[in-house]
Parts: C-alpha cells; sequence; structure tokens
C-alpha cells in the first residue's frame, strides 16, 4: 500500500531519524516514497529496478 508506505517512511525520517531507506520492495511504494525521500535529502536504496523516474529524483541508489 503506497500511502502507508509514505506514512511509515515520514516517521523513519521525521521521529527516528534514520540516515537512509533500504526498499521499498514494490514499484508502486517506491514511487511514492521517493519525492518525499529526495526533499528530504534521505538516500533510498530500492530492493528492485530503478526507473528513469528514479534518477530524476537523484536520491535513489542501486546497491
Amino acid at each position: 500500500d503506497p500511502v502507508c508506505t509514505l506514512d511509515k517512511a515520514r516517521k523513519l525520517v521525521e521521529y527516528d531519524k534514520v540516515n537512509f531507506i533500504i526498499g521499498p520492495l514494490d514499484g508502486s511504494s517506491r514511487r511514492a516514497v521517493e519525492p518525499y525521500l529526495a526533499e528530504h535529502k534521505v538516500p533510498n536504496f530500492p530492493n528492485s529496478f530503478m526507473t528513469e523516474e528514479s534518477k530524476k529524483h537523484g536520491w535513489t541508489f542501486l546497491l
């Protein structure tokens, strides 16, 4: 659920003060969090392929 994923990402960034996020697993959830993570300059390491859209945000990287 992309909405739930975004809520969880907000908690991790704003309250838990994480330095990076590994995941999410599916494309729709990843698309939901990428703009938010880029806005907050939090690196994101998805567990799947990276799209051209992901590259535009500048904070998504493949391992």
